[in-house]
């Protein structure tokens, strides 16, 4: 399974002009890469002209799912 991971940034806040950057997981799963990059390509295109309006930035990246695993022993 393979997630997209968000990295967003709000350009220029406040009187000293700092960017803040956040980083999150979008709450979808995906089979493969292919359909990650997909996805991740389409909810860009949508969002673009919203984000550029309001000044934040966000950059997508697709990343295989690790599921964690329970190492201790009974």
């Amino acid at each position: 399974m393979y997630i997209i991971i968000a990295v967003i940034c709000f350009m220029q806040i406040g009187s000293l002009k700092q960017d803040l950057c956040f980083t999150s997981e979008v709450p979808l799963e995906f089979k493969d890469v292919a359909e990650c990059s997909s996805e991740m390509h389409n909810i860009s295109n949508y969002m673009d002209k919203d984000l550029k309006e309001k000044n934040v930035s966000i950059s997508f990246f697709c990343k295989e799912k690790i599921t964690p695993i329970n190492i201790w022993l009974n």
